[in-house]
């Protein structure tokens, strides 16, 4: 039986309802987790995380620890679903990918 068609649509979730990616491969410096708290700070939220059906983070790992950092674990935030859950092989190609610029785009 094929995959039904991957779609990816904008809906709204609590930050503290976001799960990690047990193997997140992005990690940040003191002085880049500095630069991204001073820009969500001034800007808010420019490029939001990508999650699975689960509510597992795809991308945008450092973002939402830094609002969770912030105290802003209560708050709804925009993210990016799926229109199905990924495989596992899906789970891994976004997680390892610099941005989901082009996916965002492609569905939106």
């Amino acid at each position: 039986m094929p995959k039904q068609k991957l779609t990816w649509k904008t809906v709204r979730r609590k930050v503290s309802a976001l799960k990690g990616m047990p193997r997140n491969p992005r990690t940040l410096t003191e002085e880049r987790k500095r630069q991204l708290t001073r820009s969500i700070e001034k800007f808010n939220l420019v490029e939001i995380p990508a999650i699975d059906a689960d509510n597992t983070i795809l991308a945008g790992h450092q973002r939402v620890a830094v609002l969770r950092d912030l105290g802003r674990k209560d708050e709804t935030i925009d993210v990016r679903i799926p229109s199905r859950k990924l495989s596992a092989a899906e789970r891994r190609r976004p997680a390892m990918s610099p941005s989901l610029v082009s996916i965002y785009r492609e569905t939106a």
